[in-house]
């Protein structure tokens, strides 16, 4: 078995072929060679049909007269001065171009260095207001233990209240009872002293009766 396929090996199959009238492709290559892998026959056969194609350039260049040479090679300057301006311009529209980009480029640039500055400091203020936060918080708590010390307060307060009250009304009604009874023993006192007064004139009575 063969191996290791030239480019020699592969242009002679394909100048057979093709003097036979026949397209030479990669199968028919192939074919005819009996080994090789695709893609060396493919990478040999379009070497050899560009070898080809030059050559028929040439030989069509060499049937030409002098004077349609020299058109063609003005032609062919012409051309190529104008794409060598067109080149140019082209160049010089991208430098232009490059020159804009590196100037937004330095402008985005600059953006993002205020806009890092600008989260630096927000960034700072948010630890700072974080902090003013969590201290709030910490008064908060103070302020709502106060608040549930003062409703405790407030809550006793009322029942003391509440109790004082009640003694206060338990202390008015001894005292109004006090006061009807103190009056109840006024009236018997007078009552007695008027009985007394009574007896002591019986009395005086009796013993005037007595001694006369």
């Amino acid at each position: 078995m063969r191996t290791g396929i030239s480019f020699e090996d592969v242009a002679a199959v394909a100048a057979q072929l093709r003097n036979k009238g026949i397209n030479p492709t990669v199968r028919l290559v192939r074919a005819e060679l009996g080994t090789g892998s695709f893609g060396t026959i493919t990478a040999h056969l379009n070497a050899w049909r560009h070898g080809e194609d030059n050559k028929a350039d040439a030989s069509y260049v060499d049937t030409l007269s002098a004077g349609l040479k020299n058109a063609i090679a003005n032609e062919i300057k012409v051309a190529l001065a104008k794409a060598k301006e067109d080149l140019k311009a082209r160049i010089e529209e991208l430098e232009s171009h490059l020159e804009q980009s590196a100037d937004e480029i330095s402008r985005l640039e600059d953006e993002l260095d205020g806009e890092k500055r600008k989260r630096g400091e927000l960034e700072v203020g948010l630890k700072t207001t974080q902090g003013q936060l969590t201290a709030q918080q910490e008064e908060n708590h103070k302020l709502r233990d106060r608040i549930e010390t003062a409703t405790d307060v407030a809550s006793s307060a009322k029942i003391e209240a509440a109790e004082s009250n009640a003694r206060f009304e338990t202390l008015k009604e001894n005292h109004d009872r006090l006061l009807t009874e103190n009056g109840e023993l006024k009236g018997e006192v007078k009552e007695l002293a008027k009985d007394v007064s009574r007896l002591e004139r019986e009395k005086a009575v009796v013993e005037a009766s007595a001694r006369s």
